[in-house]
Order: structure tokens, then C-alpha cells, then sequence
């Protein structure tokens, strides 16, 4: 967990590209120390308890692992070694949505496009007119990428249902997510429609407000200050945001069957509320 500023900074610059941040924790810490650690330092990326890649034998922590869109070890070392090559590596390597294929044909310059910043709904697009083409590899490569944007903008609906039955304030925003990258496409269409159907439905719009509450708590809990290794509410480095916290759990616990509320509630406990 060593560097994490630079973590979360790297995740945040480069998570478009397809870049993503794993770590490891394997200091024998408790579980609720560590996910406090995470709130207050704002982590972004996958932590997991304990692991490593295969045959890894390194001593010292922090220590840091590159791979590339292929899962090829570039270079492994500490993690301040590493951060300097993620730009030229990304560069080199083809759009996450590839799975780590290289395209050699025109289809090429929408992966580059896609690197560039431009929409899963512009790609679409483009594979449409590639498929126009009478080069047989244009059309094979288009219709893969076609078929890899399509699959994601299914997992992010799916995702997006998921969350539903989770945290209706964020099942809302997953929706508007897609919708927006998969604008005037099958997809963004779909997603349009759930949400006009979610916005007539008068019980998940009370949970929509419960989910915002309990985001709201999320942030906050990511705020306070830890000392000494321990978060203490009296510490007037933390008494507002406590304040803050103390007045969102009390409505909070008025939603008992709220999924997001217990979430919250229960993450809320693990500080003394």
C-alpha cells in the first residue's frame, strides 16, 4: 500500500486508457484499519487482503509489478521505478477493449480515437462504415471491435441493474454513464429508457435519496483524520465531519430495509456511530 498518493493519481490519470491500479495488503492489519486507511486517502483501485502474482519471491513492500495489455511482465521493482513508464506503455499498447489484440487495419484508428478520449458510441460508428469496406481484414478487426464495445455496453446495463437492488443513487448514475459513452447506439438507448422508467418509479426514487445519503456518509468517512493509527471522533480535526456523520446515520436509520442504509449504517458502526 506504499505510495499511495501516486496510486490513486495514476489510476485517476490513466483509468480511460485502461490502466488499473491492484494491490495487495499483507501487513496483518485489521480489515477495518485498512478500509478506513483507504476512505482517508481516497484509494480508487482494487485492494485485496494478502496475494501476489504467480512465482512472485520479492521481500520489502512496497513493491510494484508493470504488465502489459497482454498480461506480459514489463518490469517489476519499486513503485516510484515504475510510474514513469506507464505513459510510453500505454502508448504502445492497443485500447483496453481490445483485450490486448493488435489491430493492423483501418479499425486501428478507432482503437487510437478510443485512446484519445472519444466515445464507445463514436467507435460504433465507425466500425459501421469500416464493415462497408470490401478488405476483408478491415471487416474482421471492425466487427471484433464492434463486438467487444458491444459486450462492455451490455456488462455496464448489467452493472447498472445490479445496482439497483443495491444503491438506487448509483445504479442512476451508472445508467447516465452509459447512456453518455454509448450515445445514439443500442445501448445508450437502452439506458435512456431504464432511467425514464426508474424516474416514474415513485419507490425507487425514495431510494435514490437514501443512496445519495449513504454516498454522502461514504465521502465523509474518507475524510476523517486518523492519529496515532486510530480515528477518534472527539479529535477536533474531526468534529465537523463526526457532526456531519452523526446527523446522516440518524436518517439513515430511519430506512431499516434500505439496502444502501444498512451498507452505510454498518461501516458507520465500525467508527462508533
Amino acid at each position: 500500500m506504499g505510495g499511495i498518493p501516486r496510486l490513486v493519481k495514476a489510476q485517476s490519470d490513466y483509468k480511460a486508457q485502461g490502466f488499473v491500479v491492484v494491490a495487495s495488503h499483507c501487513q496483518n492489519v485489521e480489515k477495518e484499519k485498512v478500509v478506513g486507511l483507504c476512505r482517508a486517502k481516497h484509494v480508487n483501485y482494487t485492494v485485496t487482503n494478502g496475494g501476489g502474482p504467480r512465482g512472485d519471491e520479492s521481500h520489502g513492500i512496497p513493491h510494484a509489478w508493470l504488465f502489459d495489455a497482454s498480461g506480459k511482465l514489463v518490469k517489476e521493482g519499486h513503485p516510484e521505478e515504475l510510474y514513469s513508464l506507464i505513459p510510453d506503455l500505454l502508448a504502445k499498447e492497443p485500447h483496453w477493449i481490445t483485450g490486448g489484440k493488435k489491430l493492423e487495419s483501418a479499425a486501428k484508428s478507432v482503437g487510437e480515437g478510443l485512446k484519445a478520449g472519444k466515445s464507445f458510441g463514436w467507435a460504433l460508428g465507425e466500425c459501421e462504415s469500416l464493415l462497408k469496406k470490401k478488405d476483408e481484414k478491415v471487416v474482421a478487426e471492425a466487427t471484433f471491435l464492434k463486438e467487444q464495445i458491444l459486450a462492455e455496453g451490455e456488462r455496464l446495463l448489467e452493472q447498472a441493474k445490479t445496482l439497483e437492488g443495491e444503491n438506487a443513487f448509483k445504479a442512476e448514475r451508472a445508467y447516465e454513464e452509459a447512456k453518455a459513452v454509448y450515445k445514439k447506439t443500442d445501448v445508450g438507448s437502452k439506458a435512456e429508457e431504464r432511467l425514464k422508467e426508474l424516474k416514474k418509479d415513485k419507490a425507487h426514487q425514495e431510494e435514490v435519496k437514501v443512496g445519495k445519503l449513504a454516498c454522502q456518509a461514504e465521502e465523509l468517512m474518507g475524510e476523517l483524520k486518523e492519529v496515532n493509527g486510530k480515528v477518534s471522533l472527539d479529535n477536533p480535526a474531526n468534529q465537523a465531519t463526526a457532526g456531519q456523520l452523526a446527523g446522516i446515520a440518524k436518517q439513515l436509520k430511519k430506512f431499516p430495509e434500505s439496502p444502501a442504509a444498512k451498507k452505510a449504517l454498518e461501516e458507520l458502526k465500525t467508527y462508533g456511530f
